[in-house]
């Protein structure tokens, strides 16, 4: 038993060895590989940039520590809309934002409103189409049905004719 257990931990250690030391494995075998290629010249100095964001990374730290307010320093200081919009407060922008979205929400209740208009206009004309239907449905209904109680009294009618005709001697002939 205590060998069953000790060849499966043997197995598992094996297993994760091989598993969590491959990546640096890979990884020491390709910094000696860059080591012994590159000479003093092939390696890049490192780069020095002029950038924006170097210069204001301190205010960037503080700004976005703080989450109050984005802004940077002489951004938009020339413009006189940036500079309103600048210095309003957190409230007066809250208030901006829901009034625009208020008048999305109005504009949008608007344009659905009207087609709802229109689908309810639509919807009355197929009614009234289908009404108009139904009750040339009936009337095409009751004239049928009266063309055919017609035709079973012209039938009656002509038995009764045809029946006279032949005990007065009259006899039939096909004109075929």
């Amino acid at each position: 038993m205590n060998l069953v257990i000790a060849a499966f931990l043997s197995v598992v250690a094996i297993t994760l060895c091989i598993f969590l030391g491959s990546p640096f494995y890979w990884q020491l075998k390709d910094d000696a590989a860059a080591g012994l290629e590159g000479s003093g010249s092939d390696i890049c100095p490192p780069c020095t940039c002029d950038c924006v964001a170097s210069q204001f990374q301190g205010f960037l730290n503080e700004t976005y520590a703080n989450l109050d307010y984005v802004t940077l320093p002489n951004c938009g200081r020339n413009d006189p809309d940036m500079l309103q919009e600048l210095k309003k407060s957190r409230t007066q922008l809250l208030e901006e934002e829901l009034q625009l979205e208020d008048a999305v929400w109005i504009g949008d209740r608007a344009r659905f409103d009207s087609k709802i208009q229109e689908f309810e206009a639509m919807a009355a004309h197929y009614l009234e189409e289908s009404q108009q239907c139904n009750s040339e449905m009936s009337a095409s209904e009751s004239a049928r049905e009266k063309a055919e109680a017609d035709l079973v009294t012209q039938r009656k009618i002509t038995y009764s004719w045809e029946s006279r005709a032949h005990a007065l001697g009259w006899i039939h002939i096909d004109s075929q």
